[in-house]
């Protein structure tokens, strides 16, 4: 959405990769204007009249990403293999307290890619701040510790989640 430039990747690949391509474009269809300014008399209503089409395009284009909720949405739609993209959205269903939408939508990632270190930890947090299921909270931290044993935040939510489950000697274990 950086820059209305159609790529062969995905929207949230896109802004990584297109970035300075895009601004190199620009640069150079700024000196076409200039040039074309040079030897055709009125050519600056033209360019005015092209960059208006294309920041009517940009702005048509980019109004799906004006709220988290529609950007989430929009990115899961024309990225529905992306992990992020369903990541994103639970986390901004999550910030608003929408545990059950939010739950609902990593798992459908969960599907994308199953043993995933990052989305078993995200779906892990979601269920114990739901507060609802602590059980499915610490299976999918235990799933994360599988396939990520290193990572320091998958012990220690799941120690967070066994204190609230008012099992204080696992959650002492778990955190040895």
């Amino acid at each position: 959405p950086i820059s209305s430039i159609p790529g062969i990747v995905g929207p949230l690949m896109a802004e990584r990769l297109m970035y300075t391509p895009s601004v190199i474009i620009c640069v150079v269809f700024a000196t076409l204007l200039c040039k074309l300014a040079e030897n055709m008399p009125r050519a600056e209503y033209l360019s005015a009249v092209v960059i208006l089409a294309w920041c009517g395009y940009a702005v048509r284009r980019n109004w799906g990403w004006r709220t988290p909720f529609a950007q989430g949405e929009q990115s899961m739609v024309s990225s529905p293999m992306s992990v992020n993209s369903y990541c994103n959205y639970a986390k901004a269903l999550l910030e608003q307290r929408r545990y059950e939408e939010a739950i609902a939508v990593m798992e459908q990632s969960l599907k994308i890619m199953p043993e995933d270190p990052f989305v078993l930890f995200n779906l892990g947090y979601m269920h114990m701040e739901s507060g609802k299921n602590y059980d499915v909270a610490i299976r999918a931290f235990q799933g994360a510790i599988y396939a990520n044993p290193l990572d320091a935040s998958h012990w220690y939510l799941m120690a967070s989640t066994l204190v609230r489950m008012k099992r204080d000697s696992d959650a002492f274990t778990v955190g040895k």
